[in-house]
């Protein structure tokens, strides 16, 4: 039988959209999860968390052509040291800052 990661917790802090902390708990007895909603509710600054965590990425603004990244991922009430994401596993903690450019 194979084992997987269930995913527990992602916890946002002062990126892109997420003007306040935001912490999305998942259901670990669900093999899928759905995150739906209006625009200008925060899907795609879930989705870019997570990109920009586990990739090398910025998600959606990755093919936008302008030199300061930086500024388009801190959110605009937030500062970039407070930048934080972070996704909790059965796994473990799989976390990420901003530093630098």
């Amino acid at each position: 039988m194979k084992m997987t990661n269930k995913l527990i917790s992602l916890d946002i802090n002062s990126f892109r959209g997420a003007t306040q902390p935001l912490k999305i708990q998942f259901d670990e007895k669900k093999r899928i999860t759905m995150i739906f909603g209006d625009n200008g509710n925060g899907k795609s600054t879930v989705s870019d968390a997570l990109t920009s965590l586990c990739t090398d990425g910025c998600g959606s603004i990755d093919d936008r052509s302008f030199d300061d990244k930086k500024s388009y991922l801190t959110s605009i009430t937030g500062k970039a040291e407070n930048l934080k994401i972070t996704l909790s596993t059965s796994g473990g903690d799989f976390s990420a800052k901003l530093s630098g450019n």
